[in-house]
């Protein structure tokens, strides 16, 4: 007898909480995100989701959508392609995006697998991070510092993920019958250089969507349109 024994980073939406879940938080970091490229200027900021139906996926679309009411832009669902949790899948998001009539000036990608596809995609379409559009991630890479330019993202914290995870399987272990739980930990904005801002030489605190970047001059993505 007794609860079940494990620990999920990921479930299906409207799945009961039936195993013990630990995971990075995802809303306010990707909130954060769209916050920092609307204080840059863009008015037009893409989302390559992940694979539909999972939570790490619809949180991080509430996080673009809380990002967007509190910049006071529009949610616009052309701009919100799913790229699978996938490269190739990001790949075809991305040539998604990029045909619209009005194409997004920048764009958030909800996974580092992702990241991969939309940069081959933009290489393909002869596009530059960040001259021609700029590039945020969620999740980083441990060489997202050796691109060129830099990669700005959302590091979640692997290390405590896994130390976290373990402490609640053994609570699991000692106390069978509770139950279920959600672990939520935060992330790290890194601040670089592929959303378009001068290399500032370390990660400031995490732009809180109440606390958007103010543009220090105007954007030349004002109108949302790919140079």
């Amino acid at each position: 007898a007794g609860g079940p024994v494990g620990v999920v980073d990921d479930r299906p939406v409207g799945d009961p909480l039936r195993f013990d879940q630990v995971c990075a938080e995802n809303t306010a970091p990707m909130a954060g995100l769209v916050t920092h490229l609307a204080g840059l200027g863009h008015r037009r900021i893409g989302l390559v989701a992940g694979l539909p139906g999972l939570s790490t996926t619809a949180e991080r679309i509430a996080g673009y959508r809380q990002g967007l009411t509190a910049a006071r832009l529009p949610y616009d669902d052309d701009l919100v392609v799913h790229g699978d949790s996938e490269s190739a899948g990001a790949e075809r998001a991305t040539t998604a995006l990029l045909r619209l009539p009005v194409p997004p000036s920048a764009l958030v990608t909800a996974n580092n697998a992702m990241t991969i596809g939309t940069l081959r995609a933009l290489r393909q379409h002869g596009l530059s991070v960040p001259d021609d559009l700029a590039l945020c991630c969620f999740d980083d890479f441990a060489w997202a510092d050796l691109f060129s330019p830099r990669l700005t993202a959302i590091a979640q914290p692997s290390r405590e993920i896994g130390a976290q995870a373990v402490r609640v399987l053994l609570e699991r272990l000692d106390m069978p019958d509770r139950p279920a739980r959600t672990v939520r930990l935060d992330c790290t904005f890194m601040h670089r250089t592929s959303c378009g801002c001068p290399d500032s030489g370390g990660p400031p605190e995490s732009p809180q969507p109440s606390q958007a970047p103010q543009p220090s001059q105007p954007s030349q993505f004002e109108k949302g349109t790919v140079s």
